[in-house]
């Protein structure tokens, strides 16, 4: 629910926040018959009980401000839109997560030009603050997934990172019937390891089909970074959303430097070029003479040539993962603020070799309660996740001492001004 507006040049007022939490809350500024910018602050501070990573270590209490960002949106003209997040995570200065200009053409079709969120997967259009899991996509405590000694992905990280990118570049997108169909498709930045050119495009495509026939509607709109939610508090019917994707990147040149071991140089024999493939779904749906809203989304993604791992020589190497996610929303107030249950299972495989077994397995199980005080504005969460490592993951960390089964607890409150 935006702000009245006061005037030109005149700041509208803060917000009055809406239950269903809309995103871009704060204060607007109105400047022409036209012209807006919606100002905002959002931050989520956490406390963690970090169980111990290794054999000889300690368990450890953190509380950290993990996400703190100033955010705005609005437009010069109903064609002309633009957005920017500028963020600090966990206190390391302030970057610029995305940012951009939207220009729309007609419904049909819209471009989006900057840094973006590159619309391959729902893992990457759903931000943290619209996530049912606050503790976020692939919760890899034991970095096994992102670990340059182990497996290279390109620009220093592993397969974990490749699937959740936000990158400069251009995204047409756009819907037909009123959002029954929706798609996007894009170029971005081809970033290499050897030299940090960008001798080419990386593409992606989406499209997601809510099947009506059955009663279905689809998810409101897309704001217009991109985004997606976990949940709309039963505000928009019953909702159901399939989705697919492709992406498509060259993450390792060939001839560039991948490992150093017993003082030789170990080099890529070819080009790493990712090709991404993913299958996902999201619905939300109110349970027939009950006060229950019911979430659930799934996912799963193949990518093939996500990394390159050692076995005696360098070998290009594949990662599976997918996600089951379901909330159930008690719709009526319990104190000030309405509850609800929350549970995660994911898993994940990635080809690598250690100690004679291969593929590094993750198994992760979440729940937790969120507690919506103002819908995603103002939420607290308490929750748990237990991760466990098996095959050549479990081999490689008992050889380095370290746990292979982890259960962390958290707590998490988030505010959206």
């Amino acid at each position: 629910m935006k702000a009245k507006k006061l005037g030109i040049l005149g700041i509208a007022g803060a917000l009055v926040l809406g239950y269903a939490g809309v995103s871009k809350a704060g204060v607007e500024l109105k400047a022409g018959e036209n012209s807006k910018v919606d100002l905002g602050v959002w931050t989520q501070v956490n406390y963690t009980y970090k169980a111990k990573r290794e054999n000889s270590g300690d368990s450890e209490n953190v509380i950290s401000v993990k996400d703190m960002r100033v955010t705005l949106d609005g437009e010069l003209t109903k064609n002309v839109q633009f957005y920017g997040d500028i963020v600090s995570e966990d206190g390391n200065g302030f970057t610029l997560e995305e940012g951009g200009i939207n220009i729309v053409i007609n419904p049909y079709a819209e471009v989006r030009i900057g840094k973006v969120v590159v619309p391959f997967t729902r893992q990457q259009l759903v931000s943290s603050y619209y996530s049912i899991v606050p503790s976020g996509f692939l919760y890899d405590v034991q970095n096994i997934y992102n670990n340059d000694a182990l497996m290279k992905s390109g620009d220093g990280v592993g397969p974990a990172s490749i699937i959740e990118p936000e990158n400069a570049g251009a995204i047409l997108h756009g819907e037909f019937a009123d959002g029954i169909v929706r798609y996007s498709i894009g170029l971005f930045n081809q970033e290499t390891r050897e030299d940090k050119t960008n001798n080419g495009f990386g593409i992606v495509g989406r499209i997601e089909i809510t099947p009506v026939t059955f009663g279905f509607k689809p998810a409101p709109q897309n704001e217009i970074n991109g985004w997606e939610k976990d949940t709309y508090f039963g505000k928009e019917g019953n909702i159901l959303t399939f989705g697919v994707g492709v992406y498509r990147t060259t993450l390792i040149d060939q001839n560039a430097e991948l490992w150093r071991v017993g003082g030789v140089t170990i080099y890529a024999p070819d080009d790493l070029v990712l090709t991404g493939w993913t299958g996902d779904v999201f619905g939300e749906f109110k349970v027939p003479g009950s006060p229950v809203i019911i979430n659930v989304a799934g996912s799963y993604i193949y990518l093939k040539n996500s990394h390159y791992y050692l076995d005696n020589n360098p070998k290009k190497g594949d990662t599976n993962i997918y996600t089951v996610q379901l909330q159930g929303l008690y719709d009526q107030a319990v104190g000030f603020g309405k509850p609800a249950i929350f549970f995660m299972y994911q898993g994940a495989k990635a080809d690598y070799v250690n100690s004679g077994k291969s593929d590094a397995t993750y198994s992760r199980f979440g729940v937790g309660i969120n507690y919506y005080i103002k819908g995603d504005a103002l939420k607290a969460t308490l929750g748990l996740d237990n991760v466990k490592y098996d095959d050549a993951a479990e081999a490689y960390l008992n050889s380095a001492q370290k746990k292979d089964s982890i259960t962390d607890i958290y707590a998490q409150i988030q505010l959206q001004f």
